[in-house]
């Protein structure tokens, strides 16, 4: 008998609201280009998030990472890098239903999958799934990447929690790959900062445990 997860049917059609401010930081070099329209620069950042976003709802990333370990001297390691990543030049790509307002400027963003990254989420919905969540942050002086770093500082405090809840030790080294959960991520700004609050799917490659203590 199939699982709830394979028997849902994965609809084609990714449909996701970005938005990014509409106004730089100030601190930033590169605000907006001389003689065009404040909320040009707005786009594009919009832009440039959209590849990383849809990177991490269409295959997802994987994961290295190390613990801190003060006992044996060991420095916190943390890798987050795409399984595959998406052009933003990218033709699926289609934009809808933008708003501009003083602060923001958002869109809907469209991507239809092809049989390919469908068979993908059906390979996500098949196999042992843990959902996990995590919250991260990154500066707003940072632009777009701050949004980015916010994304894979969730990432990080997803597996953090994770181990500190399944492992009685703090392990070696674990390796696995995060698929980004929500099609809606909750990602806002509070006291300078981007906060990302998501939830992931995670698949766990390997746990490896120190020898000795």
């Amino acid at each position: 008998m199939p699982i709830a997860a394979q028997a849902r049917e994965i609809s084609p059609l990714i449909r996701v609201q970005l938005w990014v401010p509409t106004e730089e930081d100030p601190s930033r070099n590169d605000v907006a280009k001389e003689g065009e329209e404040l909320y040009m620069s707005a786009v594009r950042n919009l832009k440039e998030i959209a590849p990383f976003m849809l990177e991490g709802m269409l295959y997802g990333w994987n994961v290295t990472y190390t613990p801190s370990d003060s006992i044996r001297q060991v420095s916190e390691f943390y890798e987050c890098i795409p399984i595959t990543t998406v052009s933003p030049n990218d033709p699926a790509i289609q934009w809808t239903e933008s708003e501009i307002t003083d602060t923001t400027t958002s869109c809907w963003l469209e991507y239809m999958r092809s049989d390919s990254q469908i068979q993908m989420k059906k390979w996500w919905n098949s196999i042992n799934i843990v959902r996990i969540k995590g919250k991260g942050s990154a500066s707003t002086t940072l632009g777009p990447e701050g949004i980015k770093q916010a994304v894979t500082d969730a990432v990080k405090s997803a597996i953090r929690a994770y181990l500190q809840k399944t492992e009685k030790n703090k392990p070696r080294e674990m390796t696995g790959s995060l698929l980004l959960a929500d099609e809606s991520p909750r990602i806002y700004i509070d006291h300078g900062q981007y906060m990302a609050d998501l939830d992931f799917f995670l698949y766990v490659d390997r746990i490896e445990q120190y020898l000795y203590y």
